[in-house]
């Protein structure tokens, strides 16, 4: 009769903190269009920006993820997960991660979680991060200096450690809680509905190709122009330029940055055309 197999508290302890971050998803109260996508213009004007550009570097890394792992041959699909990775600087783990989130969860399930202690970047220790996180995003609106007089100064007092400044709370709170948080957790649905809530409902046209949007960018990318002017080389205009030619690169190529003109399809969300050029028309 084979032994019944036991597990310790410790291993169920750790399988409870996984299952927890394997449960955490996007921040709530994402502006998001009719088509269920992040509403990025939205969000910078809810200062949001930065995880809206997060968002759209999360797509691009598993879109090229997956152009990867179909063009890869039978048996080498995981070389070539792991060269994209290293070339976006993103652990092989996450990649798959962000894979699976957006199978299950849609696009929006990319938009970067906020919430609870960013550890590392305060000296304050992340179970007291927690406890000045909830205390502070109660309906009450407490002030930062009940926060402080209440949770933080008999924290430390307990542990018998030395209580740090008034400061480093504000500053904590400032870097952990974004402003559409505070709105949304400290007063309430109706005051994030006024003074949050994107106020335009964007509703999809019936029919494909009734409609059609565009965008212009100049693109955070830098490629090399043959047109003899050697510019944009910085401090490094007298090296060899990366073309072969064996000239320097200031009396050689360019370094420029082009433009992306792209335009798709309201209804379908398909790409409909796009142009990539050196001039900005």
């Amino acid at each position: 009769m084979a032994a019944e197999r036991t597990r310790s508290p410790t291993v169920d302890k750790m399988n409870g903190k996984a299952a927890t971050r394997r449960a955490s998803g996007p921040p709530e109260h994402v502006p998001i269009t009719g088509d269920g996508l992040p509403d990025l213009a939205a969000m910078r004007a809810l200062g949001m920006g930065k995880a809206g550009d997060e968002w759209s570097r999360r797509m691009d890394l598993v879109a090229r993820f997956r152009s990867a792992r179909n063009a890869a041959a039978h048996g080498q699909t995981g070389a070539a997960a792991e060269r994209i990775a290293a070339e976006c600087g993103v652990p092989v783990k996450t990649l798959y991660r962000w894979d699976r989130a957006l199978d299950s969860g849609g696009p929006v399930a990319l938009v970067p979680a906020r919430g609870g202690a960013r550890r590392g970047t305060t000296m304050l220790p992340p179970k007291l991060c927690d406890k000045i996180r909830a205390y502070w995003m109660s309906r009450q609106l407490p002030p930062v200096t009940e926060v402080f007089d209440r949770v933080v100064v008999p924290y430390y007092a307990n542990n018998g450690r030395a209580c740090p400044h008034l400061a480093t709370v504000r500053r904590y709170l400032a870097s952990a809680v974004s402003p559409i948080e505070a709105v949304a957790f400290r007063e309430g649905p109706r005051a994030f509905a006024a003074n949050c809530a994107p106020k335009v409902r964007r509703a999809l046209p019936e029919r494909v190709n009734e409609v059609w949007v565009a965008d212009h960018r100049l693109w955070d990318i830098l490629v090399v122009v043959p047109d003899g002017k050697g510019v944009g080389w910085g401090g490094t205009k007298a090296k060899p330029c990366p073309c072969g030619s064996g000239e320097k690169r200031r009396d050689c190529c360019s370094l420029r940055r082009p433009w992306v003109t792209m335009i798709a399809d309201v209804r379908s969300a398909a790409w409909v055309g796009w142009r990539i050029g050196l001039g900005s028309v």
